[in-house]
């Protein structure tokens, strides 16, 4: 387990989730839940839906116009490169990258972006928490 990781979600509020999904058996809607759950502001991100549970889903990473002080790729590498420009050009300093959505490209691109880069699951830190 990665203290540092689960230090950075005890201590950071904002959040955008980049593949967002309303099916409750995906890892994107779980971790969206629980970072509610932990009382952090949370922006699902999906062209797809305008609503989930309520919440209102963003089309992009600028549409949500709130401070982010994290994003969490839970997509395919192939289309998570694609949020990194936006993400460095919106002034986010960290990248999360949940696994599945880790690729050496990301994280060379991350790099060169001076994006400070975590690589860990969400969910199981809270769960290691809990322990």
């Amino acid at each position: 387990m990665d203290k540092e990781a689960l230090q950075y979600l005890n201590d950071h509020q904002n959040y955008a989730i980049i593949g967002m999904s309303d099916n409750p058996k995906r890892y994107s809607y779980k971790i969206f839940m629980k970072l509610l759950e932990k009382g952090k502001n949370v922006y699902g991100i999906n062209p797809i839906y305008d609503e989930i549970e309520g919440h209102h889903i963003y089309n992009e990473l600028s549409d949500v116009g709130k401070p982010i002080d994290c994003v969490i790729l839970i997509v395919n590498p192939s289309i998570g490169i694609d949020y990194l420009h936006e993400t460095f050009t919106l002034g986010i300093k960290t990248l999360w990258l949940q696994p599945g959505s880790v690729s050496e490209e990301i994280t060379e691109k991350a790099k060169f972006l001076k994006l400070n880069v975590i690589k860990d699951c969400v969910l199981h830190l809270y769960n290691y928490e809990n322990y």
